[in-house]
């Protein structure tokens, strides 16, 4: 192989990552401020933060689908109010007792009490 041909191929090399590490800011949020030999690593934490996001969405959805199911079958919600009292509520019924409001804990079960340490969450 010539100079003439290794230099071409080298320059078209180079021009190919320029637009590459072009496309990398435009999509990496706070891209275009990173200066090049730190953007890998600027988008290897943001594809890291965007798996965590989507980790919890899946987690989210798969609760909700969850719960939506249980509500189908007429699954009780079962909710532990002031003082440790269980409370249950048809999850067929669709007012919300004044008890509902405030903190405490929340779980799914068929007329049994659910804590945080149940699998059932």
């Amino acid at each position: 192989m010539t100079a003439t041909r290794r230099r071409t191929r080298r320059r078209l090399r180079a021009a190919a990552v320029a637009r590459k590490v072009r496309e990398l800011r435009r999509l990496v949020p706070g891209g275009e401020a990173v200066p090049a030999d730190r953007l890998l690593l600027h988008a290897a934490g943001y594809v890291a933060e965007l798996r965590a996001r989507v980790e919890l969405l899946r987690a989210l959805a798969a609760l909700l689908t969850c719960a939506a199911h249980a509500a189908d079958d007429g699954v009780d919600i079962v909710r532990r109010g002031p003082g440790g009292a269980d409370m249950e509520v048809d999850s067929r019924d669709d007012t919300l007792p004044g008890a509902w409001s405030g903190s405490s804990s929340v779980g799914v079960g068929r007329h049994v009490p659910v804590s945080h340490d149940s699998p059932n969450i």
